[in-house]
C-alpha cells in the first residue's frame, strides 16, 4: 500500500501544502511582489460587486486593475463573507507621518503590527484567505505535473504508450518514479514555495497551462478525440482572461491540430472549429467591457482609440 506511486503523490503534496503554509504564516504581508495590487484589485470586485469601470476606479483598485481578472473574482468570492469594515485594519505608513517614523526594511506598505498574529482578523483574514486560494491552485499543478510525466517520461524513455489501457493504468515502475521525482523537484524548489502561496494570479495561471499542456499531449498520444479540443480553447480562453501571457496558447492548438492531421478521424479544421468556438466566449466579455468602458476612440480614431486599452490599461502597471 506504501509503495503505491498515488500514496507517494499525496505524501509530496501533504509535505508541500505544510511547507507552503508555514511560508504564507510567516512571510509578512506584501512582502511579495505585487501583492498589494491584486489584493487591492480582489477588494475592489468583493467590495462593489463588479469590476472596475472607469480609470479613477482602476486607480483605487490598484495598477493590476487594467489586467484580467479572473483570479480575482475568484479570490473575491473566497473572501467576500469576510466584514472589513471594523479594526484590525492595515496600517498604512502613507496615511500618517507617525507611521513614517518607524524604521523599515525595505519598501513596506504598511506598518508590520501583533494584528498579523493568530487568531486573524478583518483585512489580514483575507489577505491570507488568499494566499490559501493560491496554495490550492499551486497544489493543483503538482498533480497536472504528475499526470504530465506519465505521459511524457513514456516517449522518452520509449517505453509503450499505455494510454489506452484505462484510467487506472500509471504506466511502468520506472515512469512512475520519473513522475514523483518532477513533482518533488517542483514542490519543494522554494521558489515555487514562495511564489505558489502569494496573493498573486501567477498560481492559477500556471495551473491552467499545466491542464492545457497535459491535455494537449494526450491528445497527441491520440486520447480525448471527442473533447479534447474544446477543452483546449476553454483552458486556453480561461489562462487568458487570468493573464495575458497566455496569449500565446492558441498557438499550440494549431500545432496539436496539425500534429493529428495523420491520426485517423481527426479533420484539421474541425479541430481548430471546435477550440475557436469554445474559447472566443471565455474571452469576449473580457475585451468587450474594456471596449465599452476604456476606449479612446473620441481621441484616436476607431483603430487606434480601440486597441488604447489593451496597448497601455490606465498606463499605472509597468509589470509582467
Amino acid at each position: 500500500m506504501l509503495s503505491s506511486p498515488r500514496v507517494k503523490l499525496a505524501v509530496i503534496l501533504i509535505l508541500y501544502v505544510i511547507l507552503a503554509v508555514s511560508y504564507s504564516v510567516v512571510t509578512p504581508i506584501g512582502r511579495g511582489a505585487d501583492e498589494w495590487a491584486h489584493y487591492w484589485y480582489a477588494q475592489f470586485i468583493s467590495d462593489r460587486g463588479r469590476l472596475p469601470a472607469s480609470a479613477a476606479e482602476r486607480e483605487a483598485a490598484g495598477y493590476k486593475s487594467d489586467w484580467p481578472p479572473l483570479y480575482h473574482l475568484a479570490a473575491a468570492v473566497v473572501t467576500g463573507w469576510v466584514d472589513t469594515a471594523g479594526p484590525p485594519a492595515f496600517k498604512y505608513r502613507e496615511a500618517s507621518v507617525r507611521h513614517q517614523l518607524v524604521p523599515s526594511f525595505g519598501p513596506e506598505a504598511i506598518l508590520h503590527t501583533e494584528d498579523e498574529r493568530l487568531p486573524w482578523q478583518q483585512e489580514i483574514l483575507v489577505w491570507h484567505l488568499g494566499r490559501l486560494l493560491s496554495i490550492i491552485f499551486s497544489t493543483g499543478s503538482l498533480v497536472v505535473t504528475f499526470q504530465i510525466g506519465l505521459a511524457v517520461f513514456p516517449l522518452l524513455l520509449f517505453v509503450p504508450n499505455n494510454s489506452r489501457q484505462g484510467r487506472k493504468s500509471l504506466g511502468s515502475p520506472t515512469v512512475q518514479a520519473l513522475a514523483l521525482i518532477a513533482v518533488a523537484i517542483m514542490a519543494f524548489n522554494p521558489r515555487y514555495l514562495f511564489t505558489g502561496m502569494l496573493f498573486s494570479y501567477d498560481s492559477l495561471t500556471l495551473f491552467l497551462s499545466a491542464l492545457f499542456l497535459w491535455l494537449a499531449v494526450r491528445i497527441v498520444q491520440g486520447c480525448c478525440q471527442r473533447w479534447g479540443f474544446w477543452g483546449l480553447g476553454l483552458l486556453a480562453g480561461l489562462a487568458l482572461v487570468t493573464k495575458y501571457l497566455a496569449l500565446l496558447l492558441p498557438l499550440a492548438i494549431l500545432f496539436v491540430a496539425a500534429t493529428g492531421r495523420r491520426q485517423p478521424g481527426r479533420n484539421f479544421w474541425k479541430n481548430i472549429g471546435q477550440s475557436a468556438l469554445a474559447y472566443v466566449p471565455v474571452v469576449s466579455w473580457w475585451f468587450w467591457y474594456l471596449l465599452v468602458n476604456f476606449n479612446e476612440i473620441d481621441s484616436y480614431g476607431p483603430i487606434l482609440g480601440t486597441l488604447a486599452p489593451l496597448l497601455r490599461g490606465d498606463g499605472s502597471d509597468r509589470t509582467v
